[in-house]
């Protein structure tokens, strides 16, 4: 599924990416946990649908972009 996000974390471990304490093969992006709204479900996904809202966690880096493809069992339902 294809989150939108609308919030980041910025964590301690971000500098070290940054800063090349912890190598990263570029082109990459940083960050490991967002939160959004999903824009778009692939074939097979269930218990999401387009428009709801979702945080995750954890690897792959990539959450320092506007929007990313995330499996859906990475992801939590935020309540409205």
């Amino acid at each position: 599924m294809r989150i939108r996000h609308a919030a980041v974390g910025c964590n301690f471990a971000d500098t070290y990416f940054r800063s090349g304490y912890y190598p990263v093969q570029p082109p990459c992006g940083i960050g490991v946990e967002g939160a959004g709204t999903i824009e778009a479900v692939g074939e097979g996904v269930s218990g999401f649908t387009v428009g709801d809202r979702v945080a995750y966690n954890g690897s792959p880096l990539g959450a320092y972009s506007e929007a990313r493809v995330r499996a859906p069992l990475l992801a939590a339902p935020i309540p409205t």
